[in-house]
């Protein structure tokens, strides 16, 4: 069953422990820059935003490598094989979100095999790893909370 990586914006403190984690599970030290997981802020509210790959349906950056080093499988993750990858950026310009990474080679999230360290990692519980199904409920339930809490105050 395909899970994808939940972010609750509502939790997130934007304390980027996700990225020196994933940082250095991924590449052995701890440096923002070699992170799959990227917080963004959103200045004017105060916001931060995890951002990291997606695992598009239909992978834009798996039809624009010309390497051929882009892969989806069948649990929904698209990876990238390093031996195949010839650091030509195409992924990244292919991406229509900025979720590629290129130093020498391409990059990106791949849900460290199923047991993202990010998600183990966030103590405000910002980030989950659930099933499809899963993550809309849950979208579902906080929006309805949401609305409710502006209907009190309405």
């Amino acid at each position: 069953m395909e899970k994808i990586l939940l972010f609750d914006l509502d939790k997130c403190s934007g304390c980027r422990t996700c990225e020196l984690v994933c940082s250095f599970s991924n590449a052995g030290v701890i440096n923002p820059c070699l992170s799959r997981i990227k917080r963004i802020t959103l200045a004017e509210d105060l916001c931060f935003v995890p951002m990291t790959c997606l695992q598009c349906e239909e992978p834009y950056c798996l039809e624009a490598c010309p390497a051929g080093a882009i892969s989806k499988g069948e649990d929904g993750v698209v990876e990238i094989d390093q031996q195949r990858c010839v650091g030509c950026k195409m992924c990244l310009l292919a991406c229509p979100f900025g979720n590629i990474v290129v130093g020498e080679k391409a990059f990106k999230c791949e849900h460290c095999d199923g047991d993202p360290r990010c998600v183990r990692s966030c103590s405000n519980r910002a980030l989950t790893y659930v099933t499809k199904g899963e993550a809309g409920y849950e979208k579902l339930s906080r929006t309805a909370r949401k609305l409710q809490e502006i209907g009190k105050t309405g």
